[in-house]
């Protein structure tokens, strides 16, 4: 997330966000083979597919499609479990695209993208990565131009992360955290102009709260 704003909590207790989100070349990798159930297997031992979005994926394309097949799905695990940075949301965007062009079930484009959301808030922007901005709840992705060159460190701190960390850090927001999405409308007008972008334009409403938890 270049930018993430949250505009306020929602009646179907999701929270309205506004944020500018980015592809970064760091990635897991996803091998599918024919099969006649479904199976799952990683190069991680502590990667358990039943808490994945891959097998929950799988098993809702399946479903939804009444495909009878199956596949064997290898997951080469690059980043780290619990980090914030889409692991999971991206392999369920990479399962779903996979198997899609596996087993030739040639989804429209819109189906792709329901299924997506009803998967995760995050998973419809990994199908088609790049650099986009997300509203609703995070499932409305827009196209927007890259900000070309950039260049970006990402750690991942030495602390304990709780299972459900995102429903914590939702639940730790004050209404003095939301905003108006000001700052996420100026970096889209900047990527729209070609401007560059600086540190001073990036933002994300969880860092402060982010701190409290972890201190």
């Amino acid at each position: 997330n270049l930018t993430l704003e949250v505009i306020g909590k929602r009646g179907d207790g999701y929270h309205e966000v506004r944020s500018v989100m980015q592809a970064v070349r760091l990635c897991d990798e996803l091998t599918f083979t024919t099969a006649h159930g479904l199976s799952f297997s990683s190069n991680l031992s502590s990667w358990h597919p039943e808490n994945s979005l891959i097998s929950r994926a799988a098993r809702l394309l399946a479903a939804e499609t009444g495909y009878t097949g199956g596949a064997d799905i290898y997951l080469e695990k690059r980043i780290p479990l619990s980090s914030g940075l889409g692991g999971d949301s991206s392999g369920g965007a990479a399962a779903l695209l996979g198997l899609d062009k596996l087993w030739q079930l040639n989804l429209p484009r819109d189906r792709m993208y329901g299924l997506a959301a009803s998967l995760g808030s995050d998973v419809p922007f990994f199908l088609a990565g790049g650099t986009a901005l997300a509203q609703g709840r995070g499932e409305q992705i827009s196209a927007l131009p890259s900000p070309g060159r950039l260049w970006l460190i990402i750690m991942v701190a030495p602390v304990a992360v709780p299972e459900k960390k995102t429903a914590a850090l939702y639940g730790r927001l004050r209404l003095e955290d939301y905003s108006d999405g000001g700052r996420t409308s100026a970096l889209t007008q900047l990527l729209g102009a070609g401007s560059p972008v600086a540190d001073k334009n990036l933002f994300n409403v969880f860092e402060n709260t982010a701190l409290n938890i972890f201190p």
